[in-house]
């Protein structure tokens, strides 16, 4: 069953996000994710939304997006992320 990493980012550094995005998009593809939402466009249909961009990575299985986010390239990435955005993210598998 698919699994999810779902972001929420407040990029202070547009610049070095960019770099981050085209370097951690390459590398997740290698794990067979999709990107299905990557956007600032949300409409808050109850509650609030706050601004922050929201990013669903689609991976085919919890096995794969463990294998991304805990692979040494990525361990890397984090640290470049890190440096140009507030973030947070979830790992959600399907049920």
């Amino acid at each position: 069953m698919a699994a999810y990493i779902i972001s929420r980012v407040d990029v202070k550094d547009p610049e070095r996000m960019k770099d981050y995005a085209v370097r951690s998009i390459a590398l997740a593809k290698t794990y067979g994710a999709t990107y299905p939402v990557r956007t600032n466009r949300v409409e808050a249909l109850e509650g609030t939304y706050d601004g922050r961009r929201l990013i669903i990575i689609q991976f085919p299985d919890l096995a794969q997006a463990r294998a991304y986010w805990d692979s040494p390239e990525y361990q890397e990435l984090r640290k470049l992320r890190h440096a140009a955005a507030d973030s947070e993210l979830w790992l959600v598998p399907e049920d």
